[in-house]
């Protein structure tokens, strides 16, 4: 099925629903809680399977029983992305069925990364609590490398726009080898520069320097005014995060419009950081939970 919308083509395919029984053929230990367990991995009682270590993100959602569709957009310029959706459909209590939510990765990664704890996922927290979860892929990522005439291999497909963010106390071990097979997912140098003027203080369009007048008709590039936002906004954030300081996080909220300011949630804990929102083995209790009570309480208002 193709359709226009908004000037996006979107290409529609069914994937069907693979259930696995308890009686399936038994797959070797790939994750362990310590790494002490890692050692004698293969016939350690406390080690066990996940298969977030060797599948990818479609593969996890419908062999963890879930209802899957893909969907292939084209942008403006011409990239294909992928993105997947876990309808509500499964939810049989038709009034138990709540809004669509869109969940977008972050700097090389994969939406991959909110399916790679289980039932302890975003993913399908929020699906079991019966939303419509949508999951979307950067370009250049591993699920959107298409494009209308390039190929990841040409120059000009990459003209668009991982240690010291982890917390080594937090982090749940037997989540390492997940860590791995699903990041990096893939980026470009300029989204990376891009990145790099934000953490410089400037919230700027990219800077193309010399040329910048031919993009924007300013020496400069314009700044992101986030002043103009009209969407209601809850800010989640640890104090202990060194890729984004509880500073810059108090700095965005001060400067968001009186009528986004939905409200936050400071993570004050000693050791969760930037990428244990992710992988950290309080994600659930600290984040992902009183997230969707929030979330909750939203629409039902």
């Amino acid at each position: 099925m193709r359709s226009g919308l908004s000037g996006v083509s979107v290409s529609l395919v069914l994937g069907a629903i693979v259930i696995f029984s308890n009686a399936a053929i038994a797959q070797e230990n790939n994750v362990c809680p310590t790494f002490k367990d890692y050692h004698t991995i293969k016939n350690n009682s406390r080690c066990w399977y996940d298969l977030a270590v060797e599948f990818n993100a479609p593969e996890i959602i419908q062999r963890m029983g879930y209802p899957l569709l893909t969907y292939k957009v084209r942008t403006a310029d011409g990239y294909i992305l992928t993105m997947f959706r876990i309808p509500n459909d499964h939810v049989k209590n038709t009034n138990a069925r709540k809004h669509p939510i869109y969940l977008q990765h972050g700097l090389v990664s994969t939406c991959a990364t909110f399916l790679g704890k289980g039932r302890d996922s975003l993913a399908f927290i929020l699906s079991d609590a019966g939303y419509d979860v949508w999951l979307g892929n950067y370009r250049g990522n591993p699920y959107s490398e298409e494009h209308e005439n390039m190929t990841i291999y040409d120059q000009e497909y990459w003209n668009h726009g991982t240690i010291s963010y982890i917390s080594e106390d937090d982090l749940q071990l037997e989540s390492v080898p997940v860590f791995f097979n699903q990041l990096p997912g893939g980026t470009s140098i300029k989204i990376l520069n891009h990145a790099a003027d934000f953490v410089l203080g400037n919230f700027r369009k990219y800077n193309y320097g010399r040329l910048n007048p031919k993009y924007y008709g300013t020496s400069s590039s314009p700044i992101y005014d986030i002043k103009k936002l009209k969407l209601p906004v809850y800010l989640v954030f640890s104090g202990q995060d060194w890729v984004t300081p509880e500073a810059d996080a108090l700095n965005l909220w001060r400067n968001l419009p009186e009528r986004s300011r939905h409200g936050m949630l400071k993570i004050n804990r000693n050791v969760f950081n930037h990428i244990d929102m992710i992988y950290g083995r309080h994600a659930r209790e600290w984040v992902y939970d009183p997230l969707v009570r929030v979330l909750n309480k939203a629409i039902s208002s």
